[in-house]
């Protein structure tokens, strides 16, 4: 799996199941929903902003040049 599926996937997988607790702990409050939303989009943000990109090895820095 490549990295930016992986990384799709964790955010994805943490939003429904932020929503998915919130639906089944019985949230019925336009107050309690929008905490659960911040809840469940918070985390993802600030995981797409500090997962940085691995860096190109030796071998693909050098055939970037190449071409």
């Amino acid at each position: 799996m490549q990295n930016d599926h992986l990384r799709a996937a964790l955010m994805g997988g943490w939003i429904l199941a932020v929503g998915a607790l919130g639906y089944i702990s019985g949230v019925s409050s336009f107050g309690a929903w929008a905490a659960v939303a911040v809840l469940s989009l918070a985390p993802p943000v600030v995981m797409a902003r500090l997962w940085s990109a691995p860096e190109p090895s030796m071998s693909e820095s050098i055939r970037d040049e190449i071409r």
